[in-house]
């Protein structure tokens, strides 16, 4: 590492918000999970200053007295993202089903975010939980009454972090559910 550092090629971004950042960022979290491992991921993702840039296309119409031809502009939105902090944990050799492990990822997202949210200057105008479960989706819908022991407090203290994170900062949302191959965090819960 000392000589990482001592290298003059080397250079570390000391800060995550971009020169171009426009408003506040959004917390975009992943959560995924496997028999192996479960593993999340929080990006921060800055809209930034819009550009302005010329096309091919043109305006104006040909043989017309006084007209000219004029490059089209285009203005294009950009966005920057980053990985903000990951954390991936080994699960235990028995007693772990996929469900279960889904769960624990999905809420040591949450708890993440809200440590984040927290101990951070930034003032996120969202913040989005994700998972690829459906199951998991489906248990944070159901009462605590209709969930065996394992599953039931989970979900109380997804709920309760939930209600937390909505109730200091408003941009908290609901979990979504995406796609397995969109999510990022599946990388993370791969063997090899």
């Amino acid at each position: 590492m000392a000589e990482l550092l001592a290298d003059a090629r080397t250079s570390l971004k000391r800060t995550v918000t971009p020169k171009e950042a426009v408003g506040a960022p959004t917390l975009a979290g992943y959560a995924d999970a496997s028999t192996l491992a479960c593993c999340v991921v929080v990006y921060v993702i800055w809209k930034l200053a819009e550009k302005e840039e010329s096309s091919e296309d043109c305006h104006g119409e040909e043989g017309e007295e006084g007209s000219h031809l004029e490059p089209q502009q285009k203005t294009t939105t950009r966005f920057s993202s980053q990985i903000l902090v990951a954390r991936a944990r080994v699960n235990p050799l028995a007693g772990t089903t996929i469900p279960k492990a889904e769960l624990q990822a999905l809420l040591i997202l949450m708890r993440l975010q809200v440590e984040i949210l927290h101990s951070t200057s930034l003032k996120p105008e969202r913040v989005v939980s994700t998972s690829d479960s459906k199951c998991v989706l489906a248990a944070l819908n159901k009462q605590g009454a209709q969930l065996k022991a394992f599953f039931s407090n989970r979900v109380a203290e997804a709920h309760q972090l939930l209600q937390e994170g909505q109730e200091q900062w408003q941009g908290m949302e609901q979990v979504t559910w995406v796609e397995v191959n969109l999510n990022p965090a599946d990388i993370g819960t791969r063997p090899g």
